[in-house]
């Protein structure tokens, strides 16, 4: 029984996972496209309804937790089902936060730099999905490949930001522009750290190792 509970809360975390990859989806269409009714969605529904299934998830991993007081993996699993959960709303979070700023943006002249955001955005979503699929197969090498590649999402804000103080120099008029793409790199970063959290979940889920604060 606790099995078949379990396999149930897993579906139910992955399902949690595609629906947030299609936000951050979403959001990069958002951004090229310059739609306002994707951005809209995602801060006025999307979002919202993260809340909400996040309540539901959490509730279920305490209610297993208390009527079967599971031990060994099925533990490990509920309870990083549980942290993974919050680190996933997290996650929309955020991705609300990027069309916020974005809603701003495709209103005004582009900006150089937000051929940079396109790819750093196209990164994280490789990460996430990626941290999906290493979920799905608990596949601990894959989560810990994923791991490896938030360095990269570091260097490409940092490469960014760079540019951003030479635009803001040269273009002053842009600046309240240059803020929100400033914002935006910040969030994707949190994407992405957020997504190594998943990632350290999963390893302990399938090898019973703590991999926070050390390199793989």
């Amino acid at each position: 029984m606790l099995k078949e509970q379990i396999e149930l809360l897993k579906k139910e975390v992955i399902e949690y996972s595609l629906f947030i990859e299609n936000i951050i989806k979403n959001n990069i269409e958002g951004i090229e496209k310059n739609n306002r009714d994707i951005l809209i969605q995602i801060i006025e529904k999307d979002e919202p309804k993260t809340n909400l299934i996040e309540i539901e998830i959490e509730n279920k991993c305490i209610d297993l937790i208390a009527r079967y007081q599971p031990k060994a993996i099925d533990l490990r699993m509920i309870i990083m089902s549980l942290k993974m959960n919050n680190d996933l709303e997290r996650i929309a979070d955020h991705s609300a936060n990027i069309a916020n700023s974005s809603l701003y943006i495709i209103e005004r002249p582009e900006i150089k730099e937000m051929k940079s955001i396109k790819r750093m955005s196209e990164e994280v979503l490789d990460m996430f999905e990626d941290s999906i699929k290493s979920f799905i197969q608990m596949n601990a090498n894959l989560a810990s490949a994923v791991y490896k590649r938030d360095d990269y999402i570091d260097k490409l804000r940092l490469t960014i930001l760079k540019s951003l103080i030479g635009t803001i120099r040269t273009n002053p008029d842009n600046v309240e522009s240059i803020f929100h793409i400033e914002r935006i790199t910040k969030n994707l970063e949190r994407i992405a750290d957020l997504t190594t959290n998943l990632c350290e979940d999963i390893i302990f889920i399938v090898e019973g190792k703590i991999i926070k604060h050390k390199n793989l």
